[in-house]
């Protein structure tokens, strides 16, 4: 009841024909604004 596109997050959704929205939502459009980086620390070993 009054809900509007109530989907899944797993469920991707895409626009109408030429309206300019892309596909959003789902695991393809999480990776279309993610980027993977690297993290280089130094860590101390704990004498045991």
């Amino acid at each position: 009841v009054n809900t509007y596109n109530a989907l899944s997050n797993q469920v991707p959704f895409g626009g109408f024909k030429t309206s300019g929205h892309g596909r959003e939502c789902g695991e393809y459009g999480l990776e279309a604004y993610t980027e993977v980086k690297s993290v280089i620390m130094k860590v101390h070993e704990k004498n045991s």
